[in-house]
């Protein structure tokens, strides 16, 4: 399933391209509708024929626009959460060691 935001873009399946992509080698998804909602946010479904295989990758073409999305490894996510905690971490750090240098001064 594709989801998208309708945006009133008039999208059709024969307008849209999916593969699933597995070391290289690509896999055709075959579209079999699209499916609209009451609410702002659509989809597609399309079906990827005789395929047994986890895609680390999917290729999705509209028109000219071709958009690559994948997942990123384990260790790259382990990273990306090291950096986002970093910071508060530091920050707080430094405030403690802040109000201790204040508490020292104070007779």
């Amino acid at each position: 399933m594709i989801q998208y935001e309708d945006w009133n873009l008039e999208m059709t399946t024969e307008e849209l391209s999916v593969w699933g992509v597995k070391d290289g080698k690509q896999y055709p998804c075959v579209m079999k509708g699209k499916n609209n909602s009451t609410t702002a946010v659509d989809y597609f479904i399309c079906d990827i024929q005789n395929a047994t295989v986890k895609f680390n990758q999917l290729t999705i073409k509209y028109g000219q626009l071709t958009v690559q999305v994948w997942n990123p490894p384990l260790c790259d996510q382990f990273l990306l959460i090291l950096r986002l905690l970093l910071v508060p971490c530091v920050t707080a750090v430094l405030v403690i060691i802040c109000q201790c240098l204040v508490m020292k001064k104070k007779p």
